[in-house]
C-alpha cells in the first residue's frame, strides 16, 4: 500500500528537516492552505520520493488525504465518511486477524 501510494504524491526537499515531504507535510510543518502554499513549498525542489520512509513522511501519503486507504470509505462503526487506515486496508486488500505487533518510532532510522 505505502509503495503504491507513494508516486502519487509530489515530494519536495526540505531544508528545514533535510529531507523529502510530500504537500501535506510541508503544511503541517510550516503551514499554509492547499489554496496558500507555503513559501517553503514554491520554493523547495521536487525530489524523489524517499526509500526507507519515516512515520512523519508516510502519515500523509497513507493516514489522510484522497490517497490514503480510508478515503472516501464509511467507517464501520461510526457510519461516517472517510474511514481509518486500519478499515481502508481491511476493505481494499481483505486482510485479517494480527499476527504480529509491529512497533515504530515516528523519527527513527
Amino acid at each position: 500500500v505505502a509503495t503504491a501510494n507513494m508516486g502519487n504524491h509530489e515530494w519536495r526537499h526540505d531544508g528545514c528537516t533535510d529531507s523529502a515531504l510530500t504537500f501535506g507535510s510541508f503544511l503541517m510543518l510550516h503551514g499554509g492552505k492547499e489554496d496558500e502554499p507555503p513559501t517553503q513549498w514554491i520554493q523547495a525542489t521536487q525530489v524523489a520520493p524517499p526509500r526507507d520512509p519515516s512515520f512523519h513522511q508516510l502519515a500523509p501519503v497513507l493516514g489522510f488525504g484522497e490517497h490514503a486507504p480510508g478515503f472516501g470509505k464509511i467507517c464501520p462503526r461510526d457510519g461516517r465518511l472517510h474511514c481509518s487506515f486500519v478499515d481502508g486496508i481491511r476493505i481494499e486488500h481483505g486482510s485479517s486477524k494480527a499476527t504480529h505487533f509491529l512497533s515504530w518510532a515516528w523519527s527513527y532510522k
